[in-house]
């Protein structure tokens, strides 16, 4: 079925993410121990190789559960470590709390990353929107005006011609209430995914904030799941429910990428994509 919408994940998809987020580390460190009120070098750093020694063993969580691997892109893999970081200090225990402290922690430190775009990001956006007019959109966990902000400083105005949905909370493992529009077709989308080669644990599905921007999107576009193509740089976030309501995917590699998120795109034959290269996505159309 030819591709009649894309949907496009941004940070590290269309960014070098590990090196726009340096300052992002230093400053998520930093607010780490102003809360500690004392120094965290060497407990992160422990916590750090706690997580590479075994790294199905974490991730990000919702609601007690791994949402996305650990080593997935550095804002993930601060957010496994200030978590370790809590347990080794047994502070901010209740996990309601945590959880705001880490996602505050993410939201100062995100404005301070850099501008580092993948090779051909302009190229690749520029050919997608001439193809597709008005059917291609960004859906990013991210704020999305430090998001646009990016995008107009890759070329200005690209904000203006490129839709930007943002704070997806593709994490979010949340049902929609029963009389929401597509509730039952939520409902009915498998609620994990199993890998050979994850066999620690399932992927699971069912996210439902992430839904409702996708659903709208299709809605407003008057596609289908089927003629989608969603493109991400982590399987688990961005590609997993997509993949359940019958999009395409394209996997966006990095050197860290596991070797399960490879494995569960390559498994859909030629409904999935794995590449390094952007230009790889215009190829998919």
């Amino acid at each position: 079925m030819p591709i009649n919408c894309v949907i496009l994940d941004f940070d590290g998809t269309f960014t070098d993410v590990d090196a726009e987020a340096e300052p992002f580390v230093a400053a998520y460190r930093e607010d780490l121990a102003d809360l500690l009120g004392r120094d965290v070098q060497d407990a992160w750093q422990e916590a750090q190789t706690e997580v590479a020694r075994d790294p199905n063993r974490f991730g990000w969580m919702d609601d007690g559960r791994i949402v996305a691997p650990a080593l997935a892109d550095p804002y993930i893999l601060c957010t496994v470590v200030g978590r370790l970081v809590l347990d080794h200090f047994r502070v901010a225990t209740d996990e309601g709390l945590r959880s705001s402290i880490l996602q505050l922690f993410y939201s100062r430190g995100y404005p301070k990353t850099r501008h580092v775009f993948r090779e051909h990001a302009l190229e690749v956006i520029d050919a997608l929107l001439e193809k597709l007019p008005g059917r291609v959109f960004v859906v990013t966990n991210s704020n999305p005006d430090a998001v646009r902000g990016k995008l107009d400083a890759l070329s200005p105005g690209l904000s203006e011609r490129l839709p930007v949905e943002g704070n997806a909370k593709k994490f979010l493992l949340a049902p929609l209430g029963v009389d929401e529009p597509g509730a039952a077709e939520f409902a009915a989308l498998a609620s994990e995914r199993r890998i050979a080669s994850l066999p620690e644990r399932p992927i699971l599905v069912q996210r439902g904030h992430y839904y409702r921007i996708l659903r709208s999107i299709l809605t407003r576009t008057g596609t289908s799941a089927e003629d989608t193509l969603v493109c991400g740089d982590i399987y688990e976030l961005d590609l997993s429910l997509p993949e359940a309501m019958g999009a395409s995917l394209h996997l966006m590699t990095r050197p860290s990428t596991p070797v399960y998120e490879l494995d569960a795109v390559r498994e859909l034959g030629t409904r999935g994509g794995i590449s390094d290269d952007l230009r790889s996505i215009v190829a998919r159309l």
